[in-house]
């Protein structure tokens, strides 16, 4: 067996590496702090990584973790005390090998590598008792722009993957180990800047922030606490104000070399009125180990409302997967009233557990017969925590078929790289869903867009300008509020202005919009981020032949080797460079090389459940792995415990596989700190995913009629806010009405746009819970807050997830009574 202290590549059952001396705990990350510059759609990272070995012999350290899937990592430098050592991009495979000779020799040396797009690793050599080490990241990205939001995300931990049978796991796939419960080892500091003109709103998402505006509209977002540890995505979510952005071009070029182009363009075209292609939609529900905790709350609560997003007539099925894939029914099924509840009961029992075999989820979806008569749609619910992406795309790709794939993406550290190119291969669009957050959005973006895009067969005239390597290529498909980003390179001896036409087809007819463009043959007055452009074009080229060798494995030799020179070419970190700092150690320098190599646990992502990581054979499936840990995992040194006896809490109790894996649907709990809004919030969203398929709350006119009141003031009507399908519906059910009573009749006309009197819908809700013998006051008391019935006041002999008229009844009362 090959001893992995020794051999740094080698696979490792489990993914875990152990230090030498069994008593020795592994060298902590103590510290990171990220400062993000954004101006205009650009964005400059620089990642600051504090380590210090506190052990008393030399020591190597491998820790893997996460950054943006388009992140164009540009520098890397080592700070050893006083001393700086700077790198440079080398070939990986030479990278490699310099760094193992100056580990070998003593040196001062630090390896950074790019496992997958959005995992990276860092490997330092030789660090001495007591030495504290910054390793120092800069990076460039495009922040990522759709229906007039920026939305910037940075990961801080990778969530741990899972590895299917028959392939072998080692901790730069993202296997790892996790830190013990609770501790505090490595903090974390966050800093963003924002120069992107005025804001109309902020949003900020996965932890608390202080948002600072500064003179001339800068706006800065600061981690408000001093202890923050990184265990999820932080996300800030930014709206612009004015058109700026809608149709806009920024270009970059030094004297001497191509330029580079980011050209941003959102058409202004309206969707088609006539009635949408009726669709086949297949929901595939990732209800893996790793999914357990908040994620598969938030993701059975994504399927309730996506299935109430629905048309009349489309047909839905619905794919659980873990280790082993089950359907909702052997066909898919009507959009019926009796369909739904049939699928609510089923969505009641998935359950986390197992494993995440997503090919095997992916075959049995794509392989059924298709309805040639119907729009095939593919809904991902995932976390996407697997170590096999290549296999996963080249599986949807050969299986496709022309259908279209949509993904949300559920949980506090979602693989980002994998879902985005899910979307991107199957012609979709991707949402992301943090614990906590209001899914309803999400949703409607996927109802606007799960149908035929609004504009299709692309082309751009760009009247007479030298431009050559146009990504994206081909153009894609836009759907409804999604911009058309274009990077691309140009050429010429001086300054070109042009005109530029996109052209293409819509629903209603041809569509073509013009964009004047300045491509100067130098920019010499534009610094900073802006240097950027050049390198962010050759980080989407690499993507690009990434996937043409993922796609095609008989060209990749040929592929890699053009990547290869291209990465050289503009200094970038790639599968196939590396950037290695070094510095020689005296010669005189007794002792200082590493008899350990230790690898750097993570903390365990926020919301999910410890468990679903740890060695449990009942969950896991005994040969799979999953995060960090297996069954099967042996110490290095016979006698060595394992990872999990040094550094974990105390084993506990064994468990069955529902203990394990799963739990049971949960009912929340009350939650009297919460804001009248956010309660009223959260009422709305259980009315929304509960609704009858016919627009109504338990087939009844008056409860149905507070529900519409409660949306109304809320700001939703069947023309604006969130819950338009359900509001539409709702009125098409009550202007059915034979002999309507007043409560539906005061219904009607706030639907019809007459303004909503609080006082009248205030009377309503009170005699509702007169009815039922409760105080309008106590509700609060009575609602509860996460789970399956979040936001539910319930009420009743009838199950949590079959609601009694008197849970929607009261439900909508608190909505109504708790705000003004």
């Amino acid at each position: 067996m090959v001893r992995p202290e020794l051999a740094p590549d080698a696979p490792v059952r489990g993914g875990m590496l152990l230090p030498r001396d069994p008593n020795m705990l592994p060298v902590p990350l103590e510290h990171t702090t990220i400062m993000i510059d954004v101006v205009g759609p650009l964005a400059e990272t620089k990642v600051v990584q504090r380590f210090r070995n506190r052990h008393a012999a030399p020591l190597d350290a491998l820790y893997v973790f996460p950054l943006p899937t388009e992140a164009a990592v540009s520098s890397f430098e080592l700070r050893i005390g006083e001393r700086i050592l700077r790198s440079m991009v080398r070939e990986r495979a030479d990278a490699e090998a310099a760094y193992r000779a100056a580990a070998i020799r003593g040196d001062d040396a630090a390896l950074v590598t790019q496992e997958r797009p959005n995992l990276f690793t860092i490997e330092l050599a030789n660090l001495q008792p007591g030495e504290l080490v910054e390793a120092c990241l800069v990076f460039f990205s495009q922040v990522p722009f759709d229906d007039g939001w920026f939305s910037l995300a940075m990961p801080t931990v990778v969530l741990p993957r899972y590895v299917p049978t028959g392939h072998m796991a080692r901790p730069q796939d993202g296997v790892l180990p996790l830190l013990p419960e609770g501790g505090a080892d490595h903090t974390l500091d966050l800093r963003i800047s924002l120069d992107v003109g005025r804001l109309v709103e902020v949003e900020t998402q996965g932890a608390k922030f202080e948002l600072t505006h500064e003179p001339g509209g800068r706006v800065t977002a600061s981690l408000r606490a001093a202890t923050a540890v990184p265990d999820r995505d932080l996300v800030i979510r930014y709206r612009p104000a004015g058109e700026q952005y809608r149709a806009a071009a920024f270009a970059y070029r030094e004297a001497g070399h191509p330029g580079a182009a980011l050209i941003m363009l959102t058409p202004q075209v309206a969707p088609a009125t006539h009635e949408v292609l009726p669709r086949e939609v297949l929901f595939v529900f990732d209800r893996s180990g790793s999914m357990g905790g908040d994620s598969i709350v938030q993701a059975r609560n994504a399927l309730r409302a996506c299935l109430r997003a629905l048309n009349a007539g489309d047909t839905f099925n619905i794919f659980p997967f873990d280790d082993h894939v089950e359907r909702l029914a052997p066909v898919p099924l009507p959009f019926t009233q009796a369909s739904v509840d049939a699928a609510d009961a089923f969505i009641a029992g998935i359950q986390a557990r197992g494993g995440t075999e997503i090919v095997a989820a992916l075959t049995a979806a794509l392989d059924q017969p298709r309805d040639p008569l119907r729009l095939r749609i593919v809904v991902f619910l995932t976390d996407g925590a697997v170590g096999n992406e290549d296999q996963v795309v080249r599986t949807l790709t050969s299986r496709l078929n022309e259908a279209r794939v949509f993904a949300f993406g559920v949980g506090s550290a979602v693989n980002r790289f994998l879902l985005d190119e899910l979307a991107s291969v199957g012609r979709g669009s991707v949402e992301y869903i943090v614990p906590g957050e209001a899914i309803e959005p999400a949703v409607q973006r996927f109802q606007r867009r799960a149908a035929l895009p609004l504009i299709c067969d692309l082309s751009i005239d760009w009247g007479g300008a030298q431009i050559d390597d146009l990504l994206p290529d081909p153009l894609p498909d836009l759907y409804a509020g999604q911009p058309l980003i274009l990077m691309l390179r140009y050429h010429g001896p001086r300054t070109q202005y042009v005109t530029v036409t996109v052209r293409g087809r819509t629903p209603r007819g041809l569509f073509s919009e013009r964009l004047e463009l300045d491509l100067s043959a130098a920019t010499p007055e534009r610094t900073g981020v802006w240097r950027a452009l050049p390198r962010l074009w050759a980080r989407a080229y690499l993507a690009r032949l990434a996937s043409q060798a993922r796609l095609d494995p008989r060209r990749a030799p040929a592929l890699d080797a053009q990547a290869r020179a291209l990465a050289v070419e503009y200094g970038l970190l790639s599968a196939h460079t590396a950037f290695l700092a070094e510095e020689e150690a005296p010669p005189d320098a007794e002792g200082r090389r590493a008899t350990a190599r230790v690898l750097v646990p993570v903390h365990l992502p926020a919301g999910t459940r410890r468990e679903a990581f740890e060695p449990v054979d009942a969950m896991l499936g005994g040969a799979h792995t999953f995060g960090g840990l297996s069954v099967g995992i042996q110490p290095l040194l016979s006698g060595a415990p394992p990872y999990s006896q040094m550094k974990m809490p105390p084993p506990r109790p064994s468990r069955t596989v529902q203990q394990a894996g799963g739990h049971a649907t949960s009912t929340g709990q009350p939650s009297p700190s919460l804001s009248p809004a956010m309660r009223r919030e959260a009422a709305l969203r259980f009315l929304a995913r509960t609704q009858e398929v016919n627009g109504a709350w338990a087939g009844d006119e008056v409860v149905t009629a507070l529900a519409v009141l409660a949306f109304v003031l809320a700001g939703h009507t069947p023309r604006s806010g969130d819950f338009r399908p359900q509001l539409t519906r709702t009125l098409a059910w009550l202007t059915a009405r034979s002999e309507p009573g007043e409560a539906v009749v005061l219904a009607l006309q706030v639907l019809a746009g007459k303004p909503c009197d609080h006082n009248d819908a205030a009377a309503l809700a009170r005699d509702v819970t007169l009815a039922a013998g409760i105080r309008g006051e106590d509700l609060p008391g009575r609602q509860t807050i996460g789970g399956d019935t979040d936001g539910a006041v319930v009420s009743g002999a009838g199950s949590p997830l079959r609601p009694t008229r008197e849970t929607f009844a009261l439900t909508a009362a608190l909505a109504i009574l708790i705000g003004p």
